[in-house]
């Protein structure tokens, strides 16, 4: 991974649990590690997606929320 990359990852949360988890999701990413900054993706189209800024070092991550339900409906 070079300096300019980030990483994408999707959670996969159970659809009974889903909203719960959304309104959690900025904790859940604090739990990760040093987390500096977080704002959600509606600005990209994308309101399950929470986009974080971690660091030292820097290191941008996206964390996409997608319940069980609509992943198996849809594409990733």
């Amino acid at each position: 991974m070079d300096e300019f990359s980030d990483l994408d990852l999707v959670v996969l949360v159970d659809s009974e649990k889903y909203q719960d988890v959304l309104k959690d999701r900025k904790e859940i990413a604090k739990r990760i590690g040093p987390l500096l900054e977080s704002f959600t993706g509606e600005h990209v189209s994308e309101e399950r997606l929470l986009v974080c800024l971690y660091g030292p070092p820097l290191l941008h991550v996206d964390l996409k929320f997608v319940s069980l339900t609509d992943a198996a409906a849809f594409p990733l």
